[in-house]
């Protein structure tokens, strides 16, 4: 609903794929999962990491993407079955993908994704405000100079380490 009311705005038909909603916020149509990705020019996946998501865009719904089409992964990305949209960004079949979630963080190093000239990857903060990055850096940053004097530093993974640490 949010991303609907920063896009209806703009001089374009908003649509949106939902089974749990009913009503449409104004400005958007509901339409099915199908009509939406063979009609869209982007395509935006905001789905929790659900079983009932888990490959919610399979192969064959993948291939339903038109080839001028771009897909943007905002949600975990189990929502998509990998192999599948390899194939269709490596052999142009959908024009291009924006991924923020991966199944390892960071990426691996050996992810087929990184080979693609088509694809643009953020490390889980494509949605971080510049509010977000600020804290979070002053966070970092009060953290190191914690340990730096010998305090412990107030947000550990791993809290058993301090221990060891004196």
């Amino acid at each position: 609903q949010s991303l609907a009311q920063m896009v209806v705005g703009f001089p374009m038909t908003v649509c949106a794929y939902d089974p749990y909603l009913t009503k449409a916020p104004e400005g958007v149509q509901l339409i099915s999962l199908e009509e939406l990705l063979s009609s869209s020019d982007f395509i935006v996946t905001l789905a929790p990491s659900t079983p009932d998501t888990s490959e919610l865009l399979n192969a064959r719904r993948i291939n339903l993407i038109r080839t001028s089409a771009y897909l943007i992964t905002a949600s975990g990305i189990s929502i998509a079955e990998q192999d599948a949209l390899f194939d269709a960004l490596r052999n142009d079949h959908i024009a291009g993908a924006a991924i923020d979630v991966f199944e390892t963080h960071p990426i691996a190093p050996d992810n087929p994704l990184l080979s693609l000239d088509n694809v643009i990857l953020t490390p889980h903060i494509g949605g971080a405000t510049e509010e977000t990055i600020q804290r979070h850096s002053r966070i970092m940053v009060g953290d190191i100079l914690r340990f730096i004097s010998g305090k412990r530093p107030i947000n550990l993974v791993n809290p058993d380490v301090w221990k060891t640490h004196d």
